[in-house]
């Protein structure tokens, strides 16, 4: 079925079950890493279709999915994270993003290049 194309709404409800089957438990606690395990766990990595694109999916917890996907590509996109995290507008739903975002690698410093010239 993940390999379907679905009409918006139900691949909404599809990855919203998703998160409210396998990482909304985590979420009261702030387990992001036990989200994402459990994530794992039901296979959503092998789902990789499902969040190929948010297709204007807007709702908190399809967003959240989103969000916890991310975490798991490797490597994670870390402006792909954020953009979808902005989309996230209530209070609520901004600590767990948090938590999630823990979970992404360090941005990688770039070394710095200077060019110095003497006259």
């Amino acid at each position: 079925m993940t390999d379907l194309v679905l009409p918006p709404r139900v691949l909404a409800d599809v990855i919203e079950a998703l998160y409210r089957v396998h990482a909304e438990p985590c979420e009261a606690d702030g387990d992001a890493e036990g989200a994402r395990r459990r994530f794992r766990e039901a296979g959503v990595e092998r789902r990789a279709t499902l969040f190929g694109t948010t297709k204007g999916l807007r709702t908190p917890r399809v967003v959240k999915a989103f969000l916890l996907f991310e975490t798991m590509r490797t490597p994670p996109d870390r402006q792909r994270f954020e953009a979808l995290a902005d989309l996230l507008a209530d209070g609520t739903s901004e600590p767990f993003a948090a938590a999630m975002a823990s979970l992404l690698p360090a941005p990688v410093a770039l070394p710095m290049t200077f060019t110095v010239q003497f006259s």
